[in-house]
């Protein structure tokens, strides 16, 4: 019990004796450390100054040199962020290939976007959120056949994947398919019932067949999600012109420009109305 004052006694000594203190160390400053906490505070300006040092004491270090291209990317220094991007992909840092592929697309480079998430999928296989980021590029380069393709990919990995279902009946009702996007549309809503834009998907697929009362149904389904949609309300429209209620579906329509000018959907239909003398 005696040990701690003695302790203290006997430094308290020596100092008193004439001993010389000893310099207190200094402590030694860790970049990443301080990096990563200004990173976690949103001092991204500063983050990046730390990491940038950490690099210059560890210049061969790929994880510290993706983590500083992925700052860059956040701080929207692009062209470096892909330059950084660009050297570690090649020098085989597999996580590099997917960054490169979103910052290709920012540029919009959608080969090169396309070619990294590719390289990427080899490398590590299926994922879905790289599969989703081929098939946006897909979509983009207008290869339909591809994206179909990569979707389907997501949907056997997870057939639950509604929006892969939903993209996936959206594709076929562009190819002129509605059968098979009304079987997709059902797949998304079965698994998803509050899906709002499947719902409206599969009210146009069946008005693509002439299924009215079916159209309704899903219509009714889809408001009841979200009754100010405009997709919905656009539907009531054309559903009110394939039931020769062409004054209502003109008011609809007319209604919706109004409120939101850049709705070409809106504006083709009332166009398609107005040319076909009141007939869809």
């Amino acid at each position: 019990m005696t040990s701690q004052p003695l302790f203290l006694f006997l430094v308290l000594a020596l100092v008193g004796a004439g001993t010389t203190p000893v310099d207190p160390v200094e402590p030694v400053i860790d970049p990443i450390k301080e990096g990563y906490a200004a990173y976690q505070e949103g001092r991204l300006d500063d983050a990046l100054a730390w990491y940038r040092q950490a690099l210059k004491d560890h210049p061969d270090d790929a994880s510290l040199d993706y983590d500083l291209a992925c700052l860059l990317a956040q701080r929207g220094q692009l062209a470096e962020a892909r330059e950084r991007f660009a050297r570690l992909s090649a020098s085989g840092h597999a996580a590099s290939l997917d960054a490169l592929g979103q910052v290709e697309e920012i540029f919009d480079h959608l080969p090169q976007a396309e070619a990294s998430y590719r390289a990427w999928l080899t490398r590590n296989g299926d994922q879905p959120k790289v599969l989703w980021r081929l098939c946006r590029v897909l979509l983009r380069e207008n290869k339909i056949a591809e994206a179909r393709e990569t979707l389907s990919r997501l949907v056997a990995l997870d057939p639950t994947d509604a929006e892969a279902r939903y993209h996936l009946g959206e594709l076929e009702l562009r190819e002129g398919k509605p059968e098979l996007a009304i079987h997709e549309f059902r797949q998304a809503v079965n698994y998803h019932p509050e899906y709002t834009a499947a719902w409206n998907g599969l009210t146009a697929a069946y008005v693509r067949v002439g299924a009215l009362d079916e159209a309704e149904s899903a219509l009714h389904r889809a408001r009841a999600q979200d009754p100010k949609n405009i997709h919905s309300r656009s539907n009531a429209a054309l559903l009110a012109a394939m039931r020769g209620d062409t004054d209502r579906a003109r008011q609809i329509w007319q209604a919706l420009l109004n409120e939101y000018p850049d709705f070409t959907l809106a504006a083709e239909n009332l166009m398609r109305l107005e040319q076909a003398g009141g007939q869809l």
